[in-house]
């Protein structure tokens, strides 16, 4: 029965079933393609500096994504924006002499230090320059499937930011997809498919034998959190639920599944162990059929200036293939300092 509910949500899931409610925080809006036409999710560089990252947090909280206009094409401007993005919301608070509120929030915080370094670019002069690893996918030309980044941190990062220095003549488009519509999409289509990929953790590991780098973490691919564990309000009837807090898919870091007991117990045979890998393998199926549709993907071809803005734990990115040059700089902002940012604004996460 439970192979056959896996089968039927395959063919579901491939189906452009809508919207499935009742995974999101309070105030969090799953979205396909075309629910990002308006334009709500871009703003210009100068107003998100302006208000000190407040509507930039918003939307980051709402949607997961958001798209900075007029950006400077410079490490400075990344490393600036991420530093009013996330971190203390002290910045906020105007004192006399103190000057705008970007120039408070760099005072203290500022982009995420990674194994990438804290500001980085995509062109192999500057990589080689600074002695930062490059033992990732992003430094290649080729097309780049629906991923988040760095799942092999034991705490991924929460924003990645990558502004468009120089598109590329041919190709290049950024992709996003919202991980939180994939997984009601998933629920809907499997409901075994969602438990199994909400229970059982896989790993990920990135290898860089040049810059002394092995980075290795698990985890399942949707995270799930009860907001009353969190400390925020039971909500009324006092029925409990698992809301989504992160994705970690990344089908370039992934590692082959090792030896999986059967049925959360020991497995006793060889072929109880491989029904329980075909299991999840076919959850997998699932989960990669909701990732392919067509109107989820959101396609964005960045102008120079251009920044976009991920959510790294809910929204995926990707791109397409490209020829000649195409130059990005980028950062990321951690996961924690994302989320205070966000709950000092009042929003629920």
């Amino acid at each position: 029965a439970e192979r056959l509910g896996l089968r039927v949500g395959l063919a579901a899931a491939a189906a452009d079933l809508g919207a499935e409610g009742g995974l999101g925080f309070k105030g969090q809006r799953s979205w396909a393609a075309a629910d990002l036409g308006c334009g709500a999710h871009v703003l210009d560089y100068g107003a998100v500096l302006g208000d000190g990252g407040r509507r930039g947090v918003e939307i980051l909280h709402e949607r997961g994504l958001l798209v900075v206009r007029g950006t400077p094409a410079t490490k400075d401007a990344v490393a600036r924006f991420a530093s009013v993005i996330g971190g203390s919301a002290a910045g906020d608070k105007p004192e006399p002499g103190a000057g705008t509120a970007a120039d408070r929030h760099a005072l203290t915080h500022g982009p995420l230090r990674t194994m990438y370094g804290e500001v980085w670019g995509t062109s192999f002069a500057e990589m080689d320059a600074e002695s930062v690893s490059m033992a990732d996918s992003a430094y290649t030309a080729e097309a780049l499937p629906q991923h988040t980044d760095m799942t092999y941190c034991l705490t991924p990062p929460g924003l990645q930011v990558f502004l468009m220095k120089r598109p590329a003549p041919i190709g290049g488009h950024s992709t996003f997809v919202d991980g939180l519509r994939v997984a009601e999409r998933v629920r809907r289509a499997s409901p075994r498919a969602f438990e199994l990929l909400s229970t059982v953790p896989r790993s990920y590991w990135s290898y860089d034998a040049t810059q002394g780098w092995d980075m290795k973490a698990r985890g399942p691919v949707f995270g799930l959190e009860d907001p009353v564990d969190l400390g925020h309000a039971a909500p009324e009837g006092g029925r409990r639920r698992q809301c989504f807090r992160m994705l970690r898919h990344n089908d370039l870091d992934r590692l082959p599944l090792p030896y999986l007991p059967a049925g959360g117990a020991a497995a006793d045979s060889e072929e109880s162990a491989a029904e329980a890998h075909l299991e999840l393998y076919m959850a997998h199926a699932v989960l990669d059929q909701a990732i392919a549709a067509p109107a989820l993907r959101l396609s964005l071809p960045l102008d120079a200036g251009d920044m976009a803005v991920v959510a790294n734990q809910r929204v995926m990115h990707g791109r397409t293939a490209f020829e000649g040059p195409r130059d990005v700089i980028g950062c990321y902002v951690g996961a924690d300092e994302l989320y205070s940012r966000m709950r000092m604004l009042g929003l629920e996460t």
